[in-house]
């Protein structure tokens, strides 16, 4: 199940975020899928399932289904990037505010040393800066 079953590393919950299956990712977690395990871009499940929006919960099923899931909302890929900073790069202005209601850390507004908006990055991250003002 931890396994990635395509060329380009996706294991089942990679999929079941990246569809937004709320159900099926509390089912796979509960049934021990890993939510570290990384894709071969470097994402965890949760990174793909903040750049979706989903009626279904992506999101929301990893915050229920998942213990310690501050590690896992934190964790950065293999670019230095969070899950917040993602949904910001997607313009998913939903999973933005949400992630921050959930108290993840907005490095944006709180990190001193250069970070992705003051850098060159392949992300285009602007749409955290409006989110996180509107939150």
């Amino acid at each position: 199940m931890n396994t990635p079953q395509y060329s380009s590393g996706l294991t089942p919950l990679h999929l079941a975020a990246q569809l937004g299956h709320g159900l099926t990712i509390e089912l796979l977690l509960n049934n021990e899928a890993d939510p570290t395990v990384t894709d071969g871009n470097g994402h965890t499940p949760v990174h793909v399932a903040a750049v979706y929006e989903s009626v279904d919960g992506g999101l929301g099923a990893f915050v229920r289904g998942v213990k310690g899931v501050r590690d896992v909302l934190e964790v950065r890929d293999i670019n230095g990037l969070t899950p917040l900073m993602h949904a910001a790069a997607a313009g998913s202005e939903h999973n933005v505010k949400y992630l921050l209601r959930k108290k993840v850390t907005n490095h944006f507004l709180y990190q001193t040393t250069p970070t992705p908006c003051t850098k060159p990055h392949p992300l285009p991250l602007v749409p955290i800066l409006k989110c996180a003002v509107r939150v």
